[in-house]
C-alpha cells in the first residue's frame, strides 16, 4: 500500500540505470512522496515503480582553479 501526500515532491538523485533487487512486480509508489527517506520511486528491473535507493552523480575533482 503506498502512502498519499498532499504535496509531492520530488528527491535528490536519479533513478538506478541497472536497478538491482528482487523481481517485484507490483507497483509499490507512484511518486518519490510516497517513498521512505531517501528513497526514490523508480522503475525497477520487472519494469514497475517501487521504492529504491538513488544513485548520484560522481563530482569530478580533478579540476583545478589554479
Amino acid at each position: 500500500m503506498t502512502r498519499r501526500h498532499f504535496v509531492n515532491y520530488i528527491k535528490q538523485g536519479s533513478c538506478p540505470k541497472d536497478p538491482k533487487g528482487p523481481w517485484l512486480c507490483t507497483h509499490t509508489c507512484t511518486t518519490d512522496s510516497d517513498c521512505l527517506r531517501a528513497l526514490k520511486c523508480c522503475p525497477n528491473r520487472c519494469g514497475v515503480l517501487t521504492c529504491q535507493m538513488p544513485r548520484f552523480q560522481d563530482v569530478d575533482n580533478s579540476l583545478s582553479l589554479n
